[in-house]
């Protein structure tokens, strides 16, 4: 379990709060934030990964000893309070965006809050409810076999009969066979799929927000309702690569909408090609 978890901190996590301060890349809120952590602490085990296995150096202690460096590296930033893991303006932006709403006189836009929030909240429920399941998706397991994809990963050779499919997500998924020194154990690298989507909503949330446009707040509505429909919650929940594509694609507008608009920033758009080329590694059109 413990391995199975610190596995998870670096797929999601690690990597991405360190490239954030180093990259000196801004964010305006604690959601775009922690999307960003999301998405690059991905792309970045991706790299690492891939240079890794064509080194033929992706082995356990490897990787240990890599964590085991951003966790130091980490530590010394916080206490230096050169980082910070949680941000209090932001968490008052938050709070103030709910008080400014309970002050509001207009129904409607009420009820657009209200229904975008019980949204959120049944998929942040999903992501709970994944927790401690299995893949069983046909793609996964079968046809595509992306599971298998992450099992050669872990076993230190690049994929076999990949059909040039991208890997990033099957890059990632071996993080946690590697650390756990099985592959049969799924619950951990499965516990990441339904975020792409609770990243989509939040994303339209606080673009909401910030940019005080009760339109994302309909289209966070509209993508929540559909989404099963189009995908059904199994398949949300479980391996596939439909899902993670359309977070890095939604990510690359949301990062350009994000920008700054008055001043040019080389780096602003630096990680909009980033976000894009990651849907680019992650799946076939």
């Amino acid at each position: 379990l413990l391995l199975g978890i610190i596995a998870l901190i670096q797929t999601i996590f690690l990597p991405g709060i360190l490239i954030l301060y180093f990259a000196n890349i801004k964010t305006q809120s604690i959601i775009q934030k922690y999307v960003y952590i999301f998405a690059l602490s991905l792309f970045a085990n991706y790299s690492l990964v891939t240079i890794l296995v064509l080194l033929k150096i992706y082995l356990s202690a490897v990787m240990f000893a890599i964590i085991i460096a951003e966790v130091l590296l980490l530590i010394f930033l916080i206490v230096k309070k050169r980082i910070s893991i949680h941000s209090n303006s932001s968490l008052n932006q938050v709070y103030q965006s709910f008080k400014d709403l309970v002050k509001q006189n207009n129904l409607s836009i009420k009820v657009l809050f209200i229904g975008a929030a019980t949204i959120i909240l049944f998929y942040f429920s999903l992501l709970i409810a994944n927790i401690g399941t299995i893949f069983y998706f046909t793609d996964t397991v079968n046809n595509i076999h992306w599971n298998t994809w992450a099992i050669d990963f872990a076993n230190n050779i690049l994929p076999i009969q990949s059909s040039h499919f991208p890997q990033l997500i099957p890059s990632n998924w071996s993080i946690s066979y590697l650390l756990i020194g099985q592959s049969n154990i799924h619950f951990f690298p499965k516990t990441i799929m339904p975020l792409f989507f609770l990243g989509n909503v939040l994303m339209f949330w606080d673009l909401a927000i910030s940019k005080k446009n009760y339109v994302y707040l309909i289209a966070l509505i509209v993508y929540g309702l559909f989404g099963p429909i189009i995908y059904n919650l199994v398949f949300i929940a479980d391996g596939n690569g439909d899902l993670p594509v359309s977070f890095f694609a939604f990510l690359a507008f949301y990062a350009y909408l994000k920008r700054d608009g008055e001043n040019y920033n080389l780096k602003e758009y630096l990680i909009m090609f980033l976000f894009a080329s990651a849907a680019a590694g992650t799946k076939l059109a």
